[in-house]
């Protein structure tokens, strides 16, 4: 495919300005690494000004053009899974998980509730649907295993409940929702719940949570193509436990979420989507299901 030179100079432009702002160090470091990639540059980034004639320059630089021409410029990789709420933010991350929700119609499908108002509701949450960094991880590869913004996993990757990680303040409680919009609904804007944890101090500690339904995997139904799982994280106003029956059975997995988020004032701070479709997998996870209820 032929590229115009302006487009080539701007790819190699923006290429190399994202090398000089994080780093060739954090770009090959580990994800494993002790030390999180952004450490080295969260306190240095490099002034509006600086990186504008950082992008001036290397308009003129020959090499980028051709190194970008015949695939051969490198784009330093950064690890975003332990990046601060603020930093995420400056990095337009929450904007991109917004306008990624709305490709996806998670707002509309998830969050709508029934009767009036509907739009003035949905434009609220948007805008502060990803104010933190919420990391969903089903494994160690950040390509294939983690959860970002409407990626498709396979059924079996999520056999057994996902690593969290997010900025828990002092004080803070949170809620943690694994909700489908898709296959199997409740009455009106109910969706299925396959995970409901509230009053999480600790991401990384997850079994001090209170757990209300137990973790149940993508179950979508063969035929049916691509079902969405969002996970969603709510900030509480206090403790709170949230009653579900015994969630055993999938008629008492059945929430509504703008519901659950009015009753016990609770604010939507993060959100995270995958796609799923039918494998063999999730043959067994209904026999489990139906064996359990």
């Amino acid at each position: 495919m032929l590229l115009r030179a302006s487009h080539v100079i701007k790819t190699a432009s923006l290429a190399s300005s994202r090398a000089a702002f994080f780093g060739t160090a954090a770009a090959t470091r580990d994800a494993a690494s002790a030390d999180p990639p952004w450490k080295d540059t969260f306190a240095t980034k490099p002034s509006a000004d600086v990186r504008q004639g950082l992008r001036k320059e290397r308009k003129n630089d020959r090499e980028l053009e051709i190194d970008a021409r015949w695939n051969k410029l490198e784009i330093p990789a950064m690890d975003v899974r332990g990046l601060p709420d603020q930093f995420w933010q400056e990095c337009a991350g929450h904007a991109r998980v917004r306008t990624m929700a709305r490709h996806h119609h998670i707002y509309e499908h998830v969050f709508e509730p029934s009767g009036e108002g509907e739009a003035m509701e949905t434009k609220r949450l948007m805008s502060a649907s990803a104010a933190k960094n919420l990391n969903v991880s089903y494994g160690p590869d950040l390509a294939t295993d983690n959860v970002h913004r409407g990626n498709i996993l396979a059924a079996a990757q999520t056999s057994e409940p996902p690593r969290l990680n997010f900025s828990v303040g002092n004080g803070e409680l949170y809620t943690v929702l694994m909700v489908s919009p898709d296959g199997l609904r409740g009455n009106g804007s109910e969706v299925l719940a396959h995970w409901v944890l509230t009053n999480v101090k600790d991401s990384a500690d997850l079994a001090s949570a209170s757990c209300a339904a137990e973790y149940l995997p993508a179950i979508p139904l063969k035929g049916t193509g691509y079902h969405r799982y969002a996970f969603v994280l709510l900030q509480q106003h206090m403790s709170s436990e949230l009653d579900l029956g015994s969630a055993s059975s999938l008629t008492d997995r059945f929430v509504c979420v703008p519901t659950l988020m009015s009753e016990h004032r609770m604010k939507l701070r993060g959100l995270s989507f995958f796609q799923s479709t039918w494998d063999k997998s999730v043959d067994g996870n209904w026999e489990n299901l139906v064996s359990s209820s």
